[in-house]
């Protein structure tokens, strides 16, 4: 009685055929990530459609005497033996793309190339039975008789799948449990129906297990392509780690599995990566970090983490007892790569960190995220280390930070910012010979240091605002001093480099002197060497546009950073100010240095200022070899402007 179910009806056929007809016009829509598996999984999907509406064809002329449906008959039997074994061989096409897509293996596994060669030998042998009748035949009146030799015909498939499925169960860990338990199934399918066939005749098991098949790779796809949404949704793109959705996933599942007081959270970038992109280009940097995040990656542990935020910024969750290895880890990361002129060149990347420990395991990841943040920027922009471990002094800092930044945004309004200016002195002549603009602020009656506030107004942008109020003032100065018949000398003024992104710099800051009606000449401006934000094209066009409107450029803080060669190679600056860390004449390398970094910024046609002179020893030294001005607490510390006022008129020293 239950056979009778079972029993092939060509219209039941039929709708299975265009319903697998239809399957395939949904998937060759779908966008899969690997194009290869969409591509098997289609061919899989229409010869299971052309099997089964020829299946029904062949039955329904079944036993139909004359000619006409004698050639249809044999037509269409040829083609279901046929299609059974190309369904078979793109099953397995799709099964070496599916584990080829994880990266195990470069070429096609040797146990699967067999299944290649078993459809191959089946459809020749088919090809053989139609003129021999060596599978089947077909009496006077249609009707269809197995022969002897038919059951060699289901022996190829059911080889096929056994080896398949001992392949897929001895990778198993390489694919995620829906993709095996939907491969193994529709194997299992296959090769159930075809053993089932061999002993029963009458019976469609071969159709509906291959219409169930297809239907179950399809959900598989379609499931799948959700999954992959949603992981491209949490995963960083270019390489492949989670991003910070990805990465405050773990974090919440390891809160669930396990004792997260355990672990730090750790928060770093990439030093140099601006340097990098200028000197090799936006596409070798990009490698860069890829390379990185690999490394990185190939040298935590399973129950450990890392994810990238964007940039040259990571996130990362590490085990507390192995904070030493991984900080030495990222104090030295090896990237090589292939330069454009074919080389191979290694190059070492550090990073700076910032560290949070987790007190409990009632936590929300996204606020430790947001406190090894703040210990990052504390690291690079306050403390200058390589890391800084979040705790209660800098809690203590940061509230300390917050309120400093609701009195900073209105110090502008409440005139709270004065202009200092620390003379330049000449050394031929032990004279004035210009000055450097430098800010102080003025908060409840003292003043406060500038590493406290210069640092917040980089981090909130309104340095920006804050360099064009001093330029205003030094304007302002300048164009007072004149009409009170002064002969004032050129003032530096510092710009950050946050305004690099700003296009129309150059015409803002010449704008500013026009309106205040003073020669250009008397208006210099300083951009730090260090531009890790913006490329050195960026600041090459903004200093030859100054130059253009007969501003001069200065160079500031020369020897501190790591691009001061590759910037004064590619862009030609009028001043070069030395920074204090190479004005260092304690010792022979000091004194070479020193000697060189003047005499080559000579040969290049730039003026040379040595910044933080403070001993007579530096002053004669630097004399001697022809440095031609001075900057330092040895002639002066930076003046108020009355005081200045007074130097304007007494000159020399």
């Amino acid at each position: 009685m239950i056979l009778e179910y079972f029993t092939v009806q060509p219209y039941s056929l039929l709708f299975c055929g265009i319903f697998c007809l239809m399957i395939f016009l949904t998937t060759f829509q779908l966008s899969f990530q690997s194009k290869k598996c969409k591509k098997a999984l289609c061919l899989v999907e229409i010869s299971c459609s052309l099997f089964l509406v020829a299946d029904c064809i062949t039955y329904l002329y079944d036993g139909v005497p004359g000619v006409t449906a004698r050639f249809i008959v044999y037509i269409s039997n040829f083609l279901v033996f046929t299609l059974v074994e190309l369904q078979l061989l793109f099953f397995n096409l799709f099964i070496i793309y599916v584990f080829m897509d994880t990266g195990r293996f470069s070429s096609v596994p040797k146990s699967l190339k067999i299944c290649f060669l078993l459809p191959v030998a089946a459809i020749a042998l088919i090809i053989i039975s139609q003129f021999t009748g060596l599978y089947y035949s077909f009496d006077a009146n249609n009707l269809y008789h197995r022969n002897s030799m038919y059951y060699i015909s289901l022996v190829f498939p059911v080889m096929m799948m056994l080896i398949q499925i001992v392949f897929v169960v001895r990778y198993r860990e390489l694919l995620t449990r829906r993709k095996i338990l939907a491969i193994t199934i529709t194997m299992l399918f296959l090769v159930v129906s075809g053993i089932l066939q061999f002993f029963m005749t009458g019976v469609a098991f071969n159709d509906y297990a291959a219409f169930l098949g297809c239907l179950n790779m399809f959900l598989m796809s379609i499931l799948d392509q959700n999954e992959t949404l949603i992981k491209s949704s949490h995963t960083d793109v270019q390489s492949g780690l989670p991003n910070v959705y990805g990465f405050i996933d773990i974090v919440d599942n390891i809160i669930k599995t396990c004792d997260i007081t355990k672990y730090n959270s750790y928060y770093f970038d990439m030093i140099r990566m601006g340097h990098l992109n200028s000197i090799y280009g936006k596409t070798i940097g990009d490698e860069i970090i890829v390379k990185y995040a690999r490394y990185i990656k190939s040298k935590i542990g399973r129950d450990e983490c890392v994810g990238r935020l964007g940039g040259n910024y990571f996130v990362a969750l590490i085990r507390c007892d192995h904070t030493d290895e991984f900080l030495k880890l990222l104090s030295d990361v090896p990237v090589v790569i292939k330069t454009l002129d074919n080389k191979m060149e290694t190059i070492h990347i550090s990073a700076n960190a910032g560290i949070t420990g987790f007190k409990s395991n009632k936590v929300n990841p996204g606020d430790y995220i947001s406190y090894s943040a703040e210990a990052l920027y504390y690291a690079k922009n306050v403390y200058k280390k390589a890391y800084v471990f979040f705790d209660e002094n800098l809690q203590k800092e940061i509230d300390e930070r917050k309120m400093l930044e609701e009195a900073l945004s209105k110090a502008i309004e409440n005139e709270e910012f004065i202009t200092f200016y620390q003379p330049k002195v000449s050394t031929n002549a032990n004279q004035l010979s210009g000055a450097e603009a430098l800010i102080r602020w003025k908060h409840n009656g003292s003043l406060v240091p500038p590493d406290k506030f210069i640092p917040i107004l980089e981090k909130n942008e309104k340095i920006c605002l804050v360099d064009f109020w001093v330029l205003n003032q030094v304007c302002q100065d300048l164009k007072r001093w004149l009409d009170d018949g002064f002969t004032p000398m050129p003032v530096s003024v510092n710009f950050s480099r946050r305004h690099l992104g700003n296009p129309n710099l150059a015409d803002e800051i010449v704008s500013t002197i026009e309106r205040n009606d003073i020669p250009k000449s008397l208006i210099e401006i300083e951009i730090t060497e260090t531009i890790d934000e913006y490329s050195i094209d960026v600041l090459k066009n903004f200093v030859e546009k100054l130059q253009s409107k007969g501003i001069r450029a200065a160079i500031d803080d020369f020897g501190s950073g790591s691009s001061s060669l590759n910037l004064i190679h590619q862009i030609k600056f009028d001043v070069l100010k030395i920074d204090r860390e190479l004005v260092d004449i304690e010792n022979e390398i000091g004194r070479t240095l020193l000697t060189r970094t003047v005499e080559l910024a000579q040969l290049l046609g730039m003026e040379v200022i040595a910044e933080g002179v403070e001993t007579q020893k530096q002053v004669d030294f630097l004399k001697s070899v022809n440095c031609p001005h001075i900057q330092g607490f040895f002639f002066d510390k930076p003046l108020e402007k009355k005081e200045f006022e007074n130097r304007l008129i007494k000159k020399s020293y």
